[in-house]
């Protein structure tokens, strides 16, 4: 147990080492989002001496540690610009359906950590143009944000996007 305990540590330590996306969605809320964006787009669009422009890395749709793309990162922040989102849907799109080591998507952490409203719409309409065949565990997150103590609200909020963006796939 204790060398588990020390290898989780150490795996913390080091969840962004070699994921400079990551690190910089996780800490996003410190800076400016013009700068988070402009840095960000660097490291989506590195310099090569072949290009003028970057070839897009792949950085985007790397996990760290606990599965973690960029997108899932910044779906549980406390800032949510959207111009982040937009930038990372738009390069990186497979990340909408990616699951983490929980078995979660962004937009269930989206509404586990209260993203706006305007956020809830981008992610759902995201999904919905881009993966459309794409079945979203609608009861598994009604659940989990009762489990959570989720404001009834909240709730509704998820139940009105799940009507709304998949209507055709029903509840079970």
């Amino acid at each position: 147990e204790k060398y588990f305990l020390h290898d989780l540590v150490h795996r913390f330590q080091h969840r962004f080492d070699g994921l400079p996306l990551h690190k910089l969605c996780y800490y996003h809320s410190y800076h400016d989002t013009a700068k988070v964006l402009l840095d960000m787009k660097r490291l989506i669009h590195p310099w090569s001496t072949k290009t003028r422009c970057g070839k897009l890395s792949d950085i985007g749709n790397r996990q760290d540690c606990i599965g973690m793309t960029p997108l899932h990162i910044l779906a549980c922040s406390t800032k949510q610009p959207l111009a982040i989102y937009q930038l990372l849907v738009e390069k990186y799109p497979k990340n909408l359906v990616t699951k983490d080591a929980c078995g979660y998507i962004p937009l269930a952490y989206a509404f586990r950590c209260n993203a706006p409203s305007e956020i809830i719409e981008f992610l759902a309409e995201s999904y919905k143009s881009k993966y459309a065949d794409f079945e979203f565990d609608w009861e598994r997150l009604i659940v989990k944000l009762a489990q959570l103590c989720a404001s009834l609200h909240r709730i509704q909020i998820l139940l009105d996007t799940h009507r709304r963006c998949s209507p055709e796939q029903k509840d079970n």
